[in-house]
């Protein structure tokens, strides 16, 4: 296990400032102090986040007593009234958490590094949009002050007939730097687009160019790889379950992958320039913590051919809010397999 502590240690540093929680390890304080119940949740939160960044770090460390810090903050949160507290509601973000939270414990025992890499960096976005309306509150700056400026926002999505869906998940909202300037170095390690009950999981992938993708076979049957896209094109050809292939995605792009067995199975691994990338819920809420002082294009994108882009300028701990309009171009998402056919009925 000391190699996947080793390699964590640049990452986890990141995820740690990038978080900008509070710094305070012990308890939360009561709400006699004046920290409302939402407040003492969010210490809880940055106690237990910051807890496992150093069990995770230390080749020693045990990872039970902060997977049960975090485990009890986000009950918490969970069980927050949206009508109590700026009609924001904090189930989903701390049922995300906690789902992550349980994905950490399962990677590190098995001794997954590349898993353990990929859901502890979710994590650290699922802290930071959990803690977005405290710092817009300026009262509770002090509590919560922001290293960088934040990005958030919400996208509305329209179906092809220009009706508003109430389902806007699985939109790519990234951030492109606009002008020269120096790039943030990204620690994400490598990507895993999984195959799994016949699926392709998960359905948007977004990497920073130069990621490693890794395409394990974890179903129960054979499946095939392949891209035809420009940017990656590549065919892994069939394996069975357990064994596992990799694509070194170098220039940043659109790259579509595909099963050749199963016409159902697709996804888009979105090849991006700069490292900061958020993936919607279904309300469609984004969130890009820690963003350099700057001029960026905010663009959005979805694999049913959905598309916008507005500027924005960002200084000095900003938090910049954005509404993003999208229209659905495709009804159904159908393809050809590798050799340019149609798919036999076998498996349709």
């Amino acid at each position: 296990m000391k190699r996947i502590h080793r390699h964590l240690q640049p990452l986890l540093a990141c995820a740690l400032a990038g978080v900008s929680l509070p710094l305070a390890v012990s308890g939360a304080p009561s709400s006699s102090s004046g920290t409302s119940t939402e407040a003492e949740y969010m210490l809880e939160l940055s106690a237990g986040f910051r807890a496992l960044g150093y069990s995770l770090s230390d080749p020693r460390g045990e990872l039970s007593e902060p997977i049960g810090m975090l485990r009890a903050a986000t009950r918490g949160l969970a069980q927050l009234s949206s009508a109590e507290h700026r009609g924001f509601d904090y189930s989903r973000h701390a049922e995300r958490a906690a789902a992550l939270v349980d994905q950490i414990g399962a990677f590190h025992s098995e001794g997954r590094e590349d898993g353990v890499r990929q859901a502890y960096e979710e994590l650290r976005g699922t802290c930071v949009s959990c803690q977005v309306p405290l710092r817009s509150d300026n009262t509770r700056r002090s509590d919560y002050p922001l290293a960088g400026n934040i990005v958030s926002g919400k996208v509305k999505l329209r179906d092809v007939d220009g009706h508003e869906l109430e389902d806007a998940s699985w939109v790519r909202v990234f951030l492109e730097r606009i002008g020269e300037g120096p790039a943030r170095k990204s620690y994400h390690g490598p990507a895993i687009l999984s195959r799994k009950g016949r699926q392709l999981e998960p359905r948007v992938l977004p990497v920073v160019a130069g990621t490693t993708v890794q395409f394990p076979n974890d179903d129960t049957i054979f499946h095939n790889v392949f891209s035809l896209s420009k940017v990656a094109p590549f065919d892994l050809g069939s394996y069975q379950p357990g064994q596992s292939r990799s694509v070194v995605m170098s220039r940043p792009g659109l790259v579509k992958v595909y099963c050749n067995i199963h016409p159902d199975m697709m996804a888009s691994v979105v090849v991006l320039r700069d490292p900061w990338y958020s993936l919607t819920n279904a309300a469609g809420e984004f969130v890009l913590p820690n963003v350099p002082d700057g001029r960026y294009a905010l663009r959005s994108w979805n694999d049913r051919g959905a598309q916008s882009r507005i500027e924005v300028e960002v200084r000095g701990s900003q938090w910049k809010q954005a509404v993003l309009s999208m229209q659905n171009e495709k009804r159904t998402l159908r393809h050809k397999n590798k050799f340019g056919r149609e798919y036999g009925d076998k498996y349709r």
